[in-house]
């Protein structure tokens, strides 16, 4: 910060201040600037203005957003990392969208939310909301700014409160299905920051992780049947299967005229049970009996697990040993289908997103070495 040669009225006074940010009671007092000369200068026709109590912008016209944000952070004042945007303002930072400068004259700004210690007392302004919290979560810096984590911004955003965003239950919803299928964070964080909540303001948040990671598991599945429709072709050999039912259908193999060296893949069941020998069932996405492979997609991301479900959220270490059972379930069983015979192939949400093309090789690589391996004990296949 810089200050311009002073006039002939005194130190400051009948000088300018070219600042690149908010300036503080103290900061003028420093440039030999008085309360009574900054109100001055902050009159609606004056060459400043001050966005929030005590904090001062040293030209006029237009606030930008990242100055009003700068200004809300020195407004509440205390050690770095003890002040933190958080809710639907920290979710603008970590997935920002163009903006412009705000005009004094317009209608007000959206509040930004601010959260604090609970032992702080502070009385927000008009365009604060201060969110109080007893555990500070460790910031993420974006340029500079202290934000809370996605998790807990969304948790954040859809407590029922006044207001068109967090009281809106259908909001809430999209807030946090967005956030697991553009992988900002995983279901199982968001259960955690949930289950933070006190009793009587969970279960609407609750209800809405539920309907969230439905969601997103569908969009999922949606793209693997995108990259598997590139491996089989329009309809695979014979008709597509859908999801299990009972038997097979006809292929080309069944059918007169058709030349099985030429034809790809058989259209895959879908949503299937594998039941291999001695082992428990396990789900598949798409399964081809004939060349023995499974395609599994990971979607416990989008799964808070029987742990974090609403109306059972435990402790922490309850919810830490069941992913460690869930995990080590997994295991077994695709440990157990290998040795009966069959491929899996572990497909995740994120790879058929950015890397379609290299998941379609994957999975022809592994349609293509089926006769190649040697056939192994009978799988139980059940609808799933």
């Amino acid at each position: 910060m810089t200050e311009s040669p002073a006039g002939p009225s005194g130190p400051g006074v009948g000088g300018r201040i070219r600042s690149a940010g908010p300036l503080t009671v103290a900061d003028l007092r420093a440039r030999g600037i008085g309360r009574a000369e900054a109100a001055r200068r902050c009159r609606p026709d004056g060459p400043w203005q001050m966005p929030f109590p005590g904090v001062h912008l040293s030209h006029p016209g237009p606030i930008s957003r990242s100055e009003r944000l700068r200004a809300a952070l020195v407004w509440a004042g205390g050690r770095p990392g003890e002040v933190l945007f958080g809710g639907i303002t920290a979710l603008e930072l970590h997935d920002p969208e163009p903006a412009g400068c705000h005009d004094p004259g317009s209608a007000p700004p959206p509040p930004i939310t601010l959260m604090v210690p609970h032992t702080r007392r502070l009385r927000p302004p008009a365009g604060i909301r201060l969110l109080r919290t007893r555990e500070l979560p460790r910031p993420v810096w974006i340029d500079g700014l202290p934000v809370v984590p996605v998790a807990r911004a969304v948790a954040d955003a859809v407590v029922p409160e006044p207001g068109p965003v967090e009281g809106d239950p259908s909001a809430g919803r999209a807030l946090m299905a967005a956030a697991l299928i553009g992988g900002h964070c995983t279901a199982r964080e968001l259960a955690r920051e949930v289950g933070r909540l006190r009793p009587n303001r969970r279960r609407g948040p609750a209800r809405a992780l539920e309907e969230a990671c439905a969601e997103a598991r569908a969009v999922a599945q949606d793209s693997l049947r995108e990259v598997v429709r590139v491996v089989v072709g329009p309809a695979g050999r014979g008709d597509a299967r859908g999801d299990a039912t009972g038997g097979a259908t006809a292929g080309a193999m069944d059918r007169p005229g058709t030349d099985p060296a030429e034809a790809g893949p058989a259209e895959p069941f879908w949503n299937v049970e594998l039941r291999p020998s001695g082992e428990a069932p396990g789900g598949a996405d798409a399964y081809w009996p004939g060349e023995g492979v499974a395609l599994v997609l990971d979607t416990r991301r989008y799964s808070p697990g029987t742990a974090h479900l609403p109306g059972a959220f435990r402790d922490p270490g309850h919810a830490r040993r069941g992913e460690a059972e869930e995990t080590a379930g997994y295991v077994r069983w695709r440990e157990t289908l290998e040795r009966s015979g069959v491929t899996v192939v572990h497909l995740t949400p994120r790879g058929l997103r950015e890397t379609p093309d290299l998941q379609a090789v994957v999975i022809r690589t592994a349609l293509t070495g089926a006769s190649a391996r040697p056939s192994g004990r009978c799988v139980g296949v059940l609808p799933r």
